[in-house]
């Protein structure tokens, strides 16, 4: 986007300080939200095939690191993501490019998000972490694959309810965490707050008190909320 105009008059910074007191907001993300981007890199396309990757060395994964952060980066990513790995784990490499990638474009910036607008105190934020991956999607980033987790856009068939209209493929747990989602986003949007059938204690908000934050994210996977 281009600050300027209609879309986003100003810088985001600025706009959330002037949210209105009554906004109510429900963010989150999906499992390693990167993977679902390598389609989109400029990368070597055979070490992130989602049905047969060719292995991934740690030297190859930090020169896809440089690539992507640049050289005066590179050893504060790499650090923080591929130094606890295995060597010869080679899809954990993979899905390691893929967890910076979506926390430095999607994951961080969306809970960066939440945090400013309760920093203002004029907002209540409910935040999620979809970790089910569905056993098949509409949006075929990742098509059917063993290595690859729950990734980006895989919470759009759970939210609008396929597993219901067009369950041939899907499984009992995906119609499970379906009707959950579907039930906490109905609510939200009559009652500005997310419930599991009539139980709003269960998901908090975050909240700021004496400088302490209560940052809740729910769980969403239909073996385990919370």
């Amino acid at each position: 986007p281009v600050m300027g105009d209609e879309f986003l008059p100003s810088e985001p910074e600025k706009l959330i300080k002037s949210l209105d007191k009554n906004v109510n907001i429900l963010l989150g993300v999906v499992g390693n939200e990167g993977v679902g981007l390598f389609r989109y890199l400029r990368f070597d396309e055979r070490f992130f095939n989602p049905n047969n990757p060719v292995n991934l060395t740690y030297v190859q994964a930090r020169n896809f690191v440089k690539q992507l952060f640049g050289e005066q980066r590179e050893q504060f990513f790499t650090q923080e993501y591929l130094s606890h790995i295995d060597r010869y784990d080679h899809y954990g490499f993979g899905l390691a490019i893929g967890h910076v990638l979506g926390d430095i474009s999607l994951t961080c910036p969306t809970y960066m998000f939440g945090h400013d607008a309760v920093k203002t105190g004029k907002a209540n934020v409910y935040a999620y972490f979809q970790t089910q991956k569905p056993s098949k999607t509409p949006i075929s980033l990742t098509p059917n694959n063993t290595w690859i987790p729950a990734t980006h856009c895989d919470d759009l068939p759970m939210v609008f309810g396929l597993p219901f209209t067009d369950p041939s493929g899907y499984s009992k747990e995906d119609t499970l965490l379906s009707l959950m989602m579907m039930n906490a986003w109905g609510s939200f949007a009559k009652f500005g707050e997310p419930q599991f059938f009539g139980d709003s204690k269960r998901w908090r908000k975050w909240k700021l008190e004496s400088g302490k934050s209560d940052k809740f994210v729910m769980e969403l996977n239909a073996q385990r909320f919370g």
